[in-house]
């Protein structure tokens, strides 16, 4: 029955007429999904589209949402026409409000793109009206403000301009703004610190600074100001004096700060913040280096050294034993010298079975099996030695490995018969070439 879970059988009843097979619609194979594409959805998508339909007419015709729409369209190849006709209604609106709208908010209406309402409208002969010609007087006024503190907009609105004309207009008369913002008032200064202390946003400082008569300075400027002058605004809960005793201490004795920073319930950086307020800065000792954790001891060194390693306790249990992480364990264990001998050492009765396979085309799979070693460390060792199996002259086998002899050491070995000097034997050897191969 095929590779369907369910078959509904329609019996035909006498009354029925039967189409004809030319009649008969071929069944289309659709993949299943909960949310899939039927047929109807697709047929309806290809002819909206066809007829550059609005993408959220589209969406609401089958139902699903405009991304998805604008998903499948994509998928299958789908695209709007490359023209689509102006009609005479879009035409009267464009003539109506051309020049009075925005030409993006126009396009959106119309839903076309900016260029080619502009492409239409050079054809109809629309043309936005330019801004009238600048003055003699306007001249003379942009000459006299341009240059004092006042900002762009306030000369723009004096002048009943666009921000973007006068400055376009103060270019080409070859006007150029004061260097630099205004030399701080001492008044000034000492408004701005005392607003500060009392709390107030700097926002609000600036705005009331400049209802006093002080300039409106910008936000970069009064926060530059503010650092020079000495002033650090402190966020959060004051610092009791408890607080700093504590801090003073952890720093004398080389203590966490993590687990102070917890202990105090503040942040990492309240604490580093503070520290550099006490002048704490730079004098922790930090006796176990960077690592602000608990300290080895003796005792715990000689039992990681007793139990550390291959063939001994496992590395998970001597952690959980001295109470630490495994990552720590590692670390202390590297800072000692120890080796864990987790990848035993190469023989050279090793690297001669890795030379003889080489060169007898046997598989690196078949080669690490026999050596019971994994296949990348028997390939990077390979490689250390001069030798790579991806780019050898013999390749391995390819028929299946159940129908290729079994290997061993003997087996790879008898595949060279040593014709160098004695005690020897992989500086020259003649190879036996088996599994196929010449």
């Amino acid at each position: 029955m095929g590779d369907y879970e369910i078959v509904v059988l329609d019996p035909a009843t006498a009354d029925r007429v039967l189409p004809t097979p030319a009649e008969i619609t071929p069944v289309r194979e659709i993949r299943y999904h909960t949310r899939g594409w039927m047929p109807a959805e697709l047929d309806t998508l290809r002819d909206r589209l066809g007829a550059d339909a609005p993408w959220e007419e589209i969406a609401i015709a089958v139902s699903r949402t405009i991304e998805t729409v604008k998903d499948k369209a994509w998928e299958l190849g789908l695209y709007r026409p490359k023209f689509r006709p102006w009609t005479e209604d879009e035409d009267r609106v464009l003539i109506t409000d051309y020049g009075s709208v925005p030409t993006a908010t126009l396009a959106l209406r119309l839903e076309r793109g900016v260029p080619a309402v502009y492409v239409r409208a050079g054809l109809l002969g629309l043309t936005k009206a330019a801004p009238p010609p600048w003055s003699e007087a306007e001249d003379a006024v942009l000459r006299a403000v341009y240059t004092t503190e006042a900002t762009i907009a306030e000369i723009a609105a004096r002048l009943g301009r666009p921000g973007s004309g006068v400055i376009s207009r103060a270019s080409h008369l070859g006007l150029r703004r004061p260097e630099g913002p205004k030399p701080w008032h001492p008044d000034e200064q000492a408004l701005a610190l005392k607003l500060a202390e009392e709390g107030h946003l700097y926002p609000v400082i600036r705005r009331k600074l400049a209802a006093k008569g002080f300039p409106l300075r910008a936000e970069s400027s009064f926060q530059a100001f503010i650092a020079a002058s000495g002033y650090h605004r402190g966020w959060g809960r004051p610092w009791i004096e408890e607080e700093c005793d504590l801090l003073r201490q952890a720093y004398q004795t080389g203590g966490n700060l993590v687990a102070l920073s917890h202990r105090l319930g503040r942040s990492r950086h309240s604490i580093r913040w503070k520290a550099a307020e006490l002048n704490l800065s730079g004098t922790h000792p930090k006796p176990n280096g960077a690592r602000q954790g608990r300290l080895w001891s003796e005792a715990d060194d000689e039992m990681l050294r007793a139990n550390y390693g291959r063939g001994r306790m496992k590395t998970g249990e001597l952690a959980g034993l001295l109470d630490r992480p495994k990552s720590a364990v590692y670390n202390r264990a590297f800072t000692l010298g120890l080796d864990h001998g987790y990848c035993r050492d190469w023989t050279p009765d090793e690297d001669l079975l890795i030379r003889i396979a080489h060169a007898a085309g046997v598989s690196m799979i078949d080669l690490a099996k026999v050596m019971r070693r994994d296949p990348t460390i028997v390939s990077k060792r390979a490689i250390k030695i001069g030798l790579s199996f991806s780019q050898r002259d013999h390749a391995a086998p390819r028929n299946l490995r159940a129908h290729r002899p079994v290997l061993d050491c003997a087996a790879i070995l008898s595949l060279a018969a040593p014709t160098g000097p004695a005690g020897d034997p992989w500086q020259s050897f003649k190879v036996v070439r088996v599994f196929g191969h010449d």
